[in-house]
């Protein structure tokens, strides 16, 4: 019973953090409409976030002196969980995209966003207001590093084999090397051998790096802003996706985790898990598409329809969740 009520005052405290993020992205959401910046801002926040802020933010939790090489290594199965999570949902989508029938350009879109989820621009800040600055960061930084691994190895491995199309772009080793994955291999090294930045050069990047989740924020409202979601009544695959990633793949991950996830994970890493796993799909992804030769008009509908509905989805599969 107490476990219950703690999830039910989780869920509260969520709905109360969720309100207080749509400011930021009310602002975002306005400054477009009324003109006040201009629509072509959103590609310039999305490259400043994904490829320097973000990175910056990894590389400082990771080489954060009060966070320890042992604190890292005993957060290895929040690590293992998340890296097993998203390679299940890539193989669940990937059936899903052959059920729908969707082509070589759209398919790998449609499992590889419902297996990457939305862990810096949403998760970041509900898990560092939930949980603290902390365990926050350095559980989304952990659950970031697992989206990587598995989008750069299975990922990459599935969708060129759902889509072997002749002139198709060849995926390389290179790709893997992103800013974000670069930032926390150097930071894990640096660890590792005992360096540590002097304050001088340390302090300015973690300042630098906290801002990434409140102007991710703004960026979403930018992003609602600047999007078409009549598309989610035009077409199949847009609900069915939305179904699946806000709704029936988090509460599967949630019964999983209340079944198994208790013997081997303390509560909070259940619970900043669920809510990373809740969130929508991947922002930052959709660039990449578009350089490969996917259908990135697709990945944008996917990713900007299922924020719009996340603000609600959110908080209801938290509720349903506590009820386990």
């Amino acid at each position: 019973m107490r476990n219950r009520v703690t999830k039910l005052e989780n869920v509260k405290i969520l709905v109360v953090e969720l309100l207080k993020l749509c400011i930021p992205i009310v602002i975002g959401f306005v400054v477009v409409k009324t003109k006040f910046l201009d629509a072509g801002v959103r590609d310039a926040l999305s490259r400043l976030i994904a490829r320097v802020l973000f990175p910056i933010l990894m590389f400082c939790i990771f080489l954060n002196p009060d966070i320890s090489v042992g604190q890292i290594w005993d957060s290895r199965y929040l690590l293992l969980t998340a890296v097993g999570w998203v390679v299940v949902s890539f193989l669940i989508g990937m059936a899903a995209a052959k059920l729908l029938k969707l082509d070589r350009r759209r398919g790998p879109v449609f499992f590889i966003l419902l297996g990457m989820s939305n862990v810096t621009y949403m998760g970041l800040p509900l898990c560092v207001a939930l949980f603290g600055e902390r365990l926050g960061q350095l559980g989304v930084a952990l659950v970031s590093l697992a989206g990587h691994i598995a989008m750069w190895t299975l990922g990459v491995y599935l969708m060129s084999r759902y889509s072997a199309e002749p002139g198709k772009k060849s995926f390389s080793l290179k790709a893997a090397f992103t800013p974000v994955t670069v930032a926390i291999l150097a930071a894990i090294v640096l660890k590792l051998v005992g360096v540590r930045l002097p304050d001088l050069v340390y302090a300015p990047l973690h300042t630098l790096g906290n801002v990434t989740p409140q102007l991710a924020l703004v960026y979403i409202g930018v992003v609602i802003a600047t999007s078409d979601f009549s598309v989610v009544y035009k077409s199949r695959e847009v609900p069915v996706f939305l179904c699946l990633k806000l709704l029936l793949l988090p509460l599967l991950f949630g019964l999983v985790m209340n079944l198994a996830g208790r013997l081997y994970l303390p509560e909070d890493y259940r619970q900043l898990l669920m809510i990373e796993y809740a969130t929508s799909a991947m922002i930052s992804l959709t660039p990449f598409f578009r350089e490969y030769g996917y259908d990135d008009d697709f990945a944008g509908q996917l990713v900007f329809t299922s924020i719009a509905l996340n603000i609600a989805t959110l908080p209801l599969v938290m509720l349903i969740n506590s009820l386990y």
